[in-house]
């Protein structure tokens, strides 16, 4: 059997998902608190309820908070699509036709490779029961999406109403035979001398046995089982009665439960022939295919390694034949962490005999993970040989793991993931995880972002075949980033980013709360090919929205103009006021606080670093009118490929000559106009240099300037958010202030 999907409805945090297309590697991948460990709780319920062997029971283990937003009232349903092997196919179908004879031919009509669904609903309720709401032939699936008819053939459902009296008949049932056994549990040890230490003087008056029972009957035993005991002794006369009139009370309790057991159903259920009020054998049969399977559930918080386990390695070690299995696993565990594991019996008291030296049976064992106990080794590799060893020794058909990335480090992550898609070839995996490093490796197909909408778990299958193709490779973008984020704001460089963060942290912008993430391009001159209309309009499907912060540089209004007809209306583009972010951080106070901070022996005062700062402008004033005038005519100028190639019968010496002779005409004429634009700029950076020239020389020179005469080598990677730590809200420019609360709040 395998899992090909799964829905919830009043789970917990879930009001209604699903998991549409269940691989055998599946990525529950999300925020915290987005519900992620609740869709893996519900798949483990539901196999904890074919565990009991029931169609319906009674669980008390159900409670409020398992209901949504603790509605009691909300019927909990959990629905799995179980592709079925042609084997258990073939018996279903059979144990089927042996029921209802009559209805071979409609069964003929089911494909074989049909799927089965199966809907188990729980209620909490003043009686909290589980039940099977309905087990169901889905056919035609493949031939759905061409247009044919899809039928669906009903195998077994089952009213609340039917469940309810079902469940406390098999509550009856259970607690008639659990007393059947604790009795004769009782009964079976009691020999003579306690008989006649139990019955005493029966010429006491007012004596009850039970006084001297109590030291053979544990703590705990229903008073039903007190009750036979104790009227066994009263009636007996001698061991032998006694103990017939114990059986005789057991032999009556079965035949209680047998009767319950055969007992119709006062309300019918509908099986594949019509209604019915017994459930079906082939019902069983299939109850007990799910009960089958091995499902292994490692929460976040998992037992340690330990005795248990070095026990399994040790009895591989001392078993004939199985040298092999152990060579295999200290393998897998050497590839993946890069440790040898290894198991000994515990250093424990021998015994002699004859002569011979033996060491006690039982004897507890250790682990050794590199030559020291597993117990003080670190956290992570502790957390990985729990998850390869569950495997490797329960080998389950389906295993639930939270978090597998707990407490380790990247490389090791990575290598985790491999050694899931291993074992998924012969189990089905389904992890929860926050790592990206499970989104960003390729080759994952059944990933599923987790999160919150409407205060209720949402899960979404992520496209990963379209994202690549929207998404050139050679752009870099990480694919989590593409899809954990509800807000993407394309920088030119980390650094921004670190104090862009900054920034709003100061100012009360929460871009966690509001899933904004960040994409570095590199520069502005990657702007065009982040900008593309396939990554523009995936994420506007996705509805991501797109932001670009961009620096002024020596941008002018026609340079911003043609930015925002790019984005073509799928994203904002600030282009800043000030020629770029580091300009920001120029502010006297919060450059002496990390000066001080910095170098607490020799830190200036604000008037002096304002002074400091006006002269590092001044030196670099011819710098800013060489960039202004750079920008602007140190344009490329490219030879005319198609005039050189448009005329097959044309000289090509002749053609290549002429467009150098055309080159050479431009490049005179655009000499005057460039001797022009060198006045012109010189006058444009005159005009406001005495109140603006902060914001128009590089912030990165400016800074490094201004702290190098201060004993400090700036480097914008590593000292740009630092400094912007040392701001307040009263510091941080207003336009900065706008613009992060739009990306935040919009």
């Amino acid at each position: 059997m395998r899992l090909a999907k799964i829905e919830m409805k009043n789970y917990r945090s879930i009001r209604q998902a699903s998991i549409e297309e269940s691989g055998n590697l599946n990525v529950l991948i999300g925020k915290n608190n987005s519900g992620k460990s609740n869709v893996l709780n519900a798949l483990e319920r539901f196999f904890g309820f074919f565990a009991q062997g029931s169609v319906a029971v009674r669980d008390n283990s159900l409670k409020v908070t398992d209901c949504f937003k603790k509605e009691k009232t909300s019927e909990i349903s959990i629905a799995i699509d179980f592709e079925l092997a042609l084997d258990e196919s073939s018996a279903l179908r059979e144990s089927i036709g042996h029921h209802a004879p009559q209805m071979r031919n409609a069964l003929a009509e089911i494909s074989e490779e049909s799927i089965v669904r199966c809907v188990v609903s729980f209620l909490k309720s003043d009686t909290p029961i589980g039940y099977i709401d309905s087990i169901v032939f889905l056919d035609g699936v493949v031939g759905e999406a061409s247009g044919l008819q899809n039928k669906n053939h009903m195998l077994f459902k089952m009213s609340q109403q039917a469940a309810e009296v079902m469940a406390g008949q098999l509550q009856q049932r259970r607690a008639l035979e659990a007393q059947a056994t604790r009795a004769l549990g009782i009964m079976e040890p009691i020999d003579l001398d306690e008989w006649q230490m139990i019955k005493g003087d029966p010429s006491t008056p007012g004596r009850r046995p039970s006084v001297s029972l109590r030291h053979l009957i544990p703590g705990g035993v229903p008073s039903e089982v007190v009750d036979i005991i104790t009227n066994a002794v009263e009636s007996s006369t001698n061991i032998t009665s006694f103990k017939e009139a114990v059986r005789s009370q057991v032999e009556t309790l079965q035949h209680e439960a047998q009767a319950l057991a055969s007992r119709p159903n006062p309300i019918p259920f509908q099986a594949f022939s019509g209604e019915v009020t017994a459930v079906p054998e082939y019902v069983n049969l299939f109850i007990g295919m799910v009960a089958g399977l091995k499902v292994h559930y490692l929460p976040e918080t998992r037992s340690p390694i330990g005795e248990s386990e070095a026990a399994d390695i040790l009895q591989l070690k001392m078993s004939r034949g199985h040298g092999e299995r152990l060579r295999g696993l200290q393998e897998t565990v050497r590839s993946l962490l890069g440790v040898e594991i290894d198991a000994f019996a515990a250093d424990q008291p021998t015994q002699r005999n004859h002569g011979i030296t033996r060491i006690r049976s039982n004897v507890p064992a250790e682990l050794d993970v590199d030559e020291f106990l597993a117990q003080i080794n670190g956290s992570g590799i502790r957390q990985s040989l729990r998850l390869i060893l569950d495997y490797e020794f329960k080998q389950p058909d389906i295993i639930l793991i939270e978090e597998p990335e707990v407490y380790l480090h990247p490389a090791l992550e990575i290598a985790l993931l491999q050694y899931l898609r291993q074992i998924s070839q012969r189990c089905q995996v389904f992890i929860t995880t926050h790592s990206t490093n499970f989104l960003d490796t390729a080759e994952l197909r059944n990933v599923y972002l987790v999160r919150k909408v409407d205060d209720s778990t949402s899960l979404q299958l992520l496209k990963m075949d379209e994202a690549e193709e929207a998404i050139p490779e050679e752009l870099g973008i990480r694919l989590s980033s593409l899809f954990m984020y509800d807000r993407l704001v394309f920088v030119e460089g980390s650094s921004d980013e670190q104090v862009l963060r900054e920034f709003a942290k100061q100012i009360g912008v929460n871009f966690a709360q509001a899933s904004v993430g960040f994409v570095a391009t590199g520069g502005s001159r990657n702007f065009t090919h982040y900008a593309t209309a396939d990554t523009l309009s995936f994420l506007a499907r996705r509805r991501v929205k797109v932001f670009f912060i961009v620096d002024r540089d020596e941008r002018d209004a026609n340079d911003v103009e043609r930015l925002e007809q790019l984005l073509g209306g799928m994203g904002k583009v600030y282009v800043l006021q000030r020629r770029e972010l580091e300009n920001y951080l120029a502010v006297p106070e919060c450059l002496q606080s990390f000066v001080a901070e910095r170098s607490p022996d020799k830190t200036p005062s604000a008037e002096e670093i304002t002074n400091t700062i006006d002269e590092v402008c001044e030196a670099s004033k011819h710098n800013v009118v060489a960039r202004r005038v750079s920008s602007r005519i140190c344009q490329p100028m490219f030879l005319d490929r198609e005039a050189i190639r448009s005329d097959p019968d044309s000289d090509l010496e002749s053609a290549v000559e002429h467009e150098f002779r055309s080159h050479e005409e431009r490049l005179k004429s655009f000499k005057n106009d460039a001797l022009a634009l060198v006045g012109q700029a010189k006058e444009e950076v005159e005009s406001s240099w005495a109140a603006n020239k902060v914001n128009l020389i590089p912030g990165d020179e400016l800074l490094k300037g201004v702290l190098r005469r201060c004993g400090i080598n700036f480097k914008k990677t590593r000292d740009g958010a630092t400094i912007a730590r040392h701001f307040g809200p009263e510091h941080i420019a207003h336009e900065l202030q706008m613009i992060l609360r739009e990306i935040g709040d919009s």
